[in-house]
């Protein structure tokens, strides 16, 4: 418990109640959500601890509303946790998010020729670029689309997508779908600017 966060009579009376009565249902929560029993009491106890922390400024809003959004974040970030410590889990590149969700998937190029060096140098440099680029304009998404393909691209499945966020499938998958092709459509925007660009200052030259 943080001791530094001194709550009121009144808070703290409607902490010990809201502990009471959903500790039990946050810890099923995380059971539901992949998580193992101890990890599950773990993580409840860490929810709990967030709760206790932002009681200065709860409103009694709906009960079960405010402590699902808190185990909500705290699977969140343990999910991510563990996606890190795991170093063999494969990462889920743009190309696979965006050949996912393109409406033509089978046109990209196969059986290309082996790169020289200075080819490749310069697809890690356009990569780096591109990688750039997605992290900006995932940040101008909505919250519904940034924080759906923000998950996948850390590597989780649809269906643990749709269990932290409280959503179907479908939804998952809707949003994740609509994410990408605002993320081509913007690019293919770019793209067409810079080719604008390079056209003028050729005529400019």
């Amino acid at each position: 418990m943080d001791t530094n966060l001194v709550l009121s009579a009144d808070q703290l009376a409607l902490y010990e109640k809201l502990y009471r009565g959903y500790f039990r249902w946050v810890v099923a929560f995380f059971r539901r959500n992949s998580f193992g029993r101890e990890e599950s009491r773990d993580l409840a106890q860490d929810t709990f601890l967030r709760v206790y922390r932002g009681m200065q400024t709860y409103r009694s809003e709906s009960e079960i509303g405010y402590i699902h959004t808190v185990a909500v974040n705290v699977a969140f970030n343990a999910k991510r946790a563990r996606k890190a410590a795991k170093r063999d889990q494969p990462e889920v590149s743009l190309e696979e998010i965006l050949i996912e969700t393109a409406p033509d998937p089978g046109s990209r190029q196969t059986g290309q020729r082996s790169k020289s060096p200075e080819e490749e140098a310069i697809d890690r440099e356009e990569e780096r670029l591109q990688r750039l680029w997605l992290a900006e304009e995932i940040g101008k998404l909505s919250p519904k689309l940034s924080s759906a393909l923000g998950l996948r691209l850390d590597g989780l499945k649809y269906q643990e997508i749709a269990d932290l966020l409280g959503i179907s499938l479908d939804a998952v998958k809707s949003r994740i779908r609509d994410a990408g092709l605002k993320l081509i459509q913007r690019g293919k925007r770019s793209a067409d600017g810079g080719r604008t660009s390079s056209r003028q200052g050729g005529a400019d030259g």
